[in-house]
C-alpha cells in the first residue's frame, strides 16, 4: 500500500520530476572520467533525499531537519512500508560523507555500484510510495523553452492516446525549438569543434552590385550548414548522450525545421522509420526531454 493519498498533487509531481532531473546529472557526472565522475556521487545523494524527504512531507512522518537515513527510519515507523536497498544507501552515504568531508574520493568501481542503488532504489520504491512508476514523473515542466515545453506535453499526451508517430514527430519538434533558442550559443560553441564555413562564397558575375539569385542561395545554404555543424557538435559533446542513441532518435524523428512564424515542419526522409512502435516513441520523448533540458544549462546568450 502506498503512503498518503494515492492521487499525485501538482506540486508533488514537480518535485519527483525535479528529483529525478538530479539524479539524470548525476548518472552523467558518474560517467566522467575521474577526478569529475567523483562530483556525480553528491548529485546521487542528493536526488536521493529529495525523494525520501517528499516521501515523509507525504506520510507525514518525522519532523524537519532529518539526517538522510533518519528519513528511512521515520518514513517506515509511520507507513509501515519497508522500503529496499536500505543497507546499501547507508553504504552510500558513508562514502558521500568520506568524499564531501574528508576528501576521500570512492574507487570508479564503487562509484558505478552507487549509481546502480541509487537508480534502483527510486524506480523500486517510488510506486510503494507515490503509486506511480519512476519513469512516468514527467520532466517536462522543468523545460524552460516554452515552445518546446508545449511539444513536450503534447507528445506525451498523444503516447498516452497510443499515436507513436504523433509522439515522436511532437519530440523532434521540441528539440528544434529548443535548439532555436539557443541558437546564438550553440553557434558559438559549435565554432569551437568545427572551422567557420563563412569565408566561402559563391560569386557569379552580374551585371549590377546587387546579389544575383544563386550568390543569395548559396549564402543561405552557407548559413544552414553552419547551424547543422553547431548543432551536430554540441548535441553530441555537450548534451552527453551517446551516438548509438543519437542515431536512433535521429532514424524514428522527422527532420524538423522552424519557419519564420515558429511553426515547427516536419519532413519523413527515406531513411526515417515511418511506423515506430510506442516504446520507440517513449524513447524519443525522454531522448528530447533529456536534451531540451541540457540545452537549458547552456545559458543565455551574450550580445
Amino acid at each position: 500500500m502506498s503512503a498518503g493519498n494515492t492521487e499525485l498533487a501538482q506540486h508533488t509531481r514537480e518535485r519527483l520530476g525535479f528529483a529525478r532531473y538530479i539524479l539524470t546529472i548525476a548518472e552523467q557526472q558518474c560517467r566522467e572520467p575521474e577526478p569529475l565522475c567523483y562530483s556525480g556521487l553528491l548529485g546521487l545523494h542528493d536526488a536521493l533525499e529529495l525523494f525520501l524527504a517528499l516521501a515523509c512531507e507525504r506520510a507525514d512522518a518525522g519532523g524537519r531537519d532529518l539526517k538522510f537515513l533518519e528519513y528511512l527510519g521515520e518514513f517506515e515507523k509511520k507507513t509501515g512500508i519497508e522500503l529496499s536497498h536500505r543497507r546499501s544507501l547507508a553504504r552510500l552515504n558513508k562514502a558521500r560523507v568520506s568524499l564531501k568531508h574528508d576528501g576521500t574520493w570512492p574507487s570508479k568501481r564503487h562509484l558505478d555500484e552507487f549509481r546502480f542503488i541509487a537508480t534502483a532504489f527510486l524506480e523500486e520504491n517510488c510506486p510503494k510510495i507515490f503509486s506511480v512508476e519512476l519513469s512516468a514523473i514527467s520532466m517536462v515542466d522543468l523545460v524552460a523553452c516554452e515552445a518546446a515545453r508545449g511539444c513536450l506535453r503534447k507528445a506525451e499526451e498523444l503516447l498516452g492516446e497510443q499515436d507513436a508517430r504523433g509522439a515522436c514527430t511532437q519530440a523532434s519538434a521540441a528539440l528544434a525549438h529548443a535548439m532555436k533558442s539557443k541558437e546564438a550559443v550553440v553557434r558559438e560553441f559549435g565554432g569551437a569543434f568545427w572551422p567557420s564555413l563563412s569565408h566561402l562564397e559563391l560569386r557569379v558575375p552580374w551585371e549590377d552590385s546587387r546579389p544575383s539569385p544563386l550568390e543569395d542561395f548559396s549564402r543561405k545554404v552557407l548559413d544552414q550548414l553552419e547551424k547543422l555543424q553547431a548543432g551536430i557538435a554540441y548535441v553530441v559533446s555537450d548534451l552527453n548522450v551517446s551516438d548509438p542513441d543519437w542515431r536512433r532518435f535521429r532514424a524514428l524523428t522527422p527532420a524538423m525545421s522552424i519557419m519564420m512564424s515558429g511553426e515547427a515542419r516536419g519532413t519523413w526522409t527515406n531513411w526515417t522509420k515511418l511506423d515506430p512502435t510506442l516504446p520507440e516513441a517513449s524513447f524519443c520523448v525522454e531522448f528530447s526531454v533529456r536534451a531540451c533540458l541540457r540545452l537549458d544549462r547552456l545559458g543565455s546568450a551574450v550580445d
